[in-house]
């Protein structure tokens, strides 16, 4: 093939793959031959959604502390997604749980010590705990310290409660311990936990409707929490 028969493919290729723009047209320039700016967009490009995929190793997509007797959250969770990995922290716990859901019958700072020295860690932390516990200082404090330690950057911490948080004293425990808290809200009942949404039952069928609403919030690490995280070697326990 000589170089006038390679000019006229190329030429050839151009016209099929190009297109005019529209000011171009009826314009006195229609002869001129502007290629198509559609950039294809490349399956390592697509934007992914954290936390989306299977838990892999020693990592949980979400520990419940203070769980129940039953765990009805994680059981339903675990059941639904058998590619990822949960856990529950509570002692009096007494129920079957999928494969892939690991039980600490432990009180929670002990438990969560103990996850931390087994070297696990965890996307996502939910605890429904009463208003009495939180309003302790020193056992939140606690609380959060090991937190810290056992989610993964970009995580959730969904505290639940039987008060609206928004007008607790001790938020400015959370800034110390490197998290950053959303707005209190209602909580929808699909979204308590599953022993509350028993207990309620239980009062109803018993003649009694209990005026109770629960509150929820979000907690999440800050930047130089995550900072922190990354610069440092996370030991195995948590130093009071």
């Amino acid at each position: 093939m000589n170089a006038a028969s390679l000019i006229v493919l190329n030429f050839s290729n151009c016209i099929t793959n190009c297109v005019v723009p529209a000011r171009f047209k009826n314009s006195g320039n229609e002869g001129l031959i502007m290629p198509s700016v559609r950039p294809q967009r490349s399956p390592s490009m697509k934007p992914q959604r954290p936390f989306r995929g299977a838990t892999k190793g020693k990592l949980f997509q979400t520990m419940d502390i203070g769980g129940g007797r039953y765990g009805f959250e994680i059981y339903s969770a675990a059941r639904k997604k058998p590619h990822k990995n949960y856990a529950i922290i509570d002692p009096d716990f007494s129920f079957v749980l999928p494969k892939n859901a690991r039980v600490f019958r432990a009180k929670a700072l002990e438990a969560m010590d103990q996850a931390i020295r087994e070297g696990w860690r965890t996307r996502h932390l939910r605890m429904f705990m009463p208003l009495i516990e939180l309003e302790k200082p020193e056992y939140l404090k606690e609380m959060l310290k090991r937190a810290r330690v056992l989610m993964l950057p970009g995580g959730k911490f969904l505290i639940g409660t039987n008060y609206d948080f928004a007008n607790a004293d001790n938020q400015h425990i959370f800034k110390e311990e490197g998290f950053i808290l959303g707005k209190s809200r209602k909580l929808h009942r699909n979204e308590w936990s599953g022993d509350m949404v028993m207990m309620k039952k239980r009062f109803k069928e018993g003649g009694y409707e209990p005026e109770v609403q629960y509150y929820g919030i979000i907690a999440t690490l800050s930047q130089k929490a995550v900072r922190q995280k990354a610069r440092q070697n996370i030991p195995g326990t948590v130093s009071t």
